[in-house]
């Protein structure tokens, strides 16, 4: 009996560690997928490769056309302010969130 006392709360305690974790995955490629740009655009600090820390980051990181029609401007959700801006030729910007 005391063992499947252990193994329930085992698993209440996981499901409470999952749950928000799911959940901010969900936001970050729904925030994503709304503002129309992929997970290889989520890669910050131009490496290659998109870390946990840049996945989550980008959940409040909007993508609209700049100025240019060529170039995509990434934007803060929050104030609108530019974070980077990417074109067809070159990456300007490259800072993280």
């Amino acid at each position: 009996m005391r063992f499947r006392a252990r193994s329930v709360l085992g698993a209440l305690v996981l499901i409470i560690a999952l749950v928000p974790l799911a959940y901010c995955s969900w936001a970050s490629l729904n925030t994503a997928a709304h503002y129309g740009y992929g997970v290889r655009d989520m890669d910050w600090n131009a490496d290659g490769e998109v870390s946990i820390g840049e996945f989550f980051a980008s959940s409040d990181v909007g993508a609209r056309p700049a100025d240019q029609s060529a170039c995509l401007e990434f934007f803060s959700l929050k104030d609108g302010r530019a974070v980077r801006v990417v074109c067809a030729s070159q990456d300007s910007g490259g800072g993280r969130p």
